[in-house]
Formats: structure tokens, C-alpha cells, sequence
């Protein structure tokens, strides 16, 4: 396969959610609030990284003190939301049926943007903390066609051309920051 590196082609579209923090002076007392959009996921794990509640949502909502966080016991906590291209990741911690979020902790994870032009797969990703990626495309018998490692870059952007390839289905792998991504290829 082979790999076309075009530096002029961006893909990169960031949707913010939400997210505000304030603190009130004189006081210890922090207000947050997070407000999503509609068809948002929201994903809470526990601090083993189970999954407790993943609901998308149907409108946009107010989750500082909302009823999808109120029955959790006290422990520490991370809510991901997700609205499709990027996930913001914010630790909280439940005591006494009380949320004290860590804003300050939060981080994001831009998820790729995989598109198709013809024989072309066109990728792009944002990682502001340069995280190490690997790509793998795998053939409908499941064997891998091709792989590549991105390091140290803040924005990647790949062209690779399967002009030349024999299947017409492929899955794309994307393993970065601990997540999994994939999309599925048809090239017909």
C-alpha cells in the first residue's frame, strides 16, 4: 500500500462541549457546571475503569447535579462525554451523596476523522499530548495489510491508497491513549 503524506489537507474539526468552572472568592466552595448537547454519550467508570451508566442523551442537559449521577456510592469517578469527534474526560469524586468535580484534571481525546475519496482513505487526528498511535488495516480474512506507528505529533494527517489493493472491505485500527478506535472500509 502505498502512503501519501499531504501536509495541506485538514480534516480537523473540533466541537466543543460545554464546560465551565468558577470559583467564588472568600469561599472554598467551587461550582461547576457541564452542560452537554444533544446526542451526546455520557459514560461514567468507576476508578477501575468499569463502565457504570453510558446513556446518549436526547437533549442537552445540565449534568453538574443531574439524576444520571445522583445514585452513585461514594468513590471516585471519571464522565466521559462524547459527542461523536472529540471525548472530555473529567475525575469527580461522590462523598456523602455530594459531587465534588476535579476540573482542573479534565483532559480531552479527539477521536480520527476517517474519510473516503475513491481508493483513498483520508485520516487526521488531533493529540495535543503527542500520544503514540498505531494504525492497522486488516482484510476481510483478518490479516493486517498494512501498519504504521505516529509519534510525537501533535496533528497526523494520512492519505494511504488502496487504489492498488485486491479486497474491497477493510477495518481500520487506531490503538491510542488507551482507547480503541475502528471504522469499517468499503471501497466499492
Amino acid at each position: 500500500m502505498k502512503k501519501i503524506i499531504k501536509n495541506g489537507l485538514v480534516f480537523i474539526i473540533i466541537i466543543g462541549l460545554g464546560f465551565n468552572a468558577n470559583a467564588i472568592e472568600g469561599n472554598s466552595i467551587e461550582t461547576t457546571t457541564i452542560v452537554t448537547n444533544e446526542g451526546t454519550t455520557v459514560t461514567v467508570k468507576n476508578q477501575n475503569g468499569k463502565v457504570i451508566i453510558s446513556e446518549q442523551l436526547t437533549t442537552s442537559e445540565d449534568l453538574s447535579n443531574s439524576a444520571i449521577l445522583g445514585h452513585l456510592s461514594d468513590g471516585i469517578y471519571t464522565l466521559e462525554l462524547d459527542n461523536g469527534l472529540e471525548i472530555e474526560i473529567t475525575p469527580f469524586v461522590v462523598e456523602d451523596a455530594s459531587i465534588d468535580w476535579r476540573s482542573n484534571k479534565k483532559e480531552s481525546v479527539y477521536k480520527p476523522i476517517i474519510q473516503f475519496d475513491g481508493k483513498h482513505v483520508l485520516f487526521s487526528r488531533l493529540s495535543l499530548t503527542k500520544e503514540p498511535m498505531v494504525i492497522r488495516v486488516y482484510n476481510k480474512r483478518n490479516r493486517i495489510v498494512f501498519t504504521e506507528t505516529i509519534k510525537n505529533q501533535i496533528e497526523s494527517q494520512r492519505v494511504y491508497d488502496f487504489s492498488k489493493m485486491d479486497d474491497n472491505n477493510y477495518k481500520m485500527i487506531i490503538n491510542s491513549n488507551d482507547r480503541i478506535f475502528y471504522k469499517t472500509i468499503n471501497l466499492k
